[in-house]
């Protein structure tokens, strides 16, 4: 199952520009591409990045006060998780407190892009592909930027 590995990108690319280490660069670069959007739900799993992102992330107060319209605040930038096991995204259940959310592509079920295992669901109850993780969220812009610059470095 593909994921995205903000910690081990990061380090990966730090090991590069303090050891002249490439080994791999191109792993940073299908991480940096799987975490926009190049994967089998083509869905970012940023939020607010791309025209598929997350759009109803497991946070309370996002939950509450997000829009899910489009035209008001998002939690932009957060990192969810993505892809899970399938199996644990069977009968989720919202808490009472929660305003229900959940969305998918036009025409189509997260669940046609599931396979070898994983599946992703964008809906508040799904804590486990769309909460958004404080270790992602912090160590995912520097892990992106590393890699960014890698592959500017590389087209010159």
């Amino acid at each position: 199952m593909g994921s995205f590995r903000p910690r081990q990108v990061g380090r990966d690319a730090l090991s590069r520009i303090g050891h002249g280490d490439h080994r791999y660069d191109a792993f940073a670069s299908r991480q940096r591409a799987w975490v926009f959007g190049a994967n089998a739900w083509g869905s970012s799993f940023v939020v607010g990045a791309g025209e598929t992102y997350p759009r109803c992330p497991q946070h309370q107060v996002a939950n509450l006060a997000m829009s899910h319209s489009e035209r008001g605040d998002i939690l932009r930038g957060a990192v969810v998780n993505g892809p899970n096991k399938a199996g644990l995204l069977d009968g989720l259940a919202r808490l009472d407190s929660m305003r229900a959310c959940s969305a998918a592509p036009s025409g189509h079920r997260w669940s046609d892009f599931d396979g070898h295992g994983a599946g992703y669901v964008d809906d508040v109850a799904a804590w486990q592909s769309v909460e958004p993780a404080d270790d992602y969220t912090a160590t995912a812009p520097l892990a992106l930027s590393l890699t960014a610059d890698a592959a500017v470095t590389a087209e010159r």
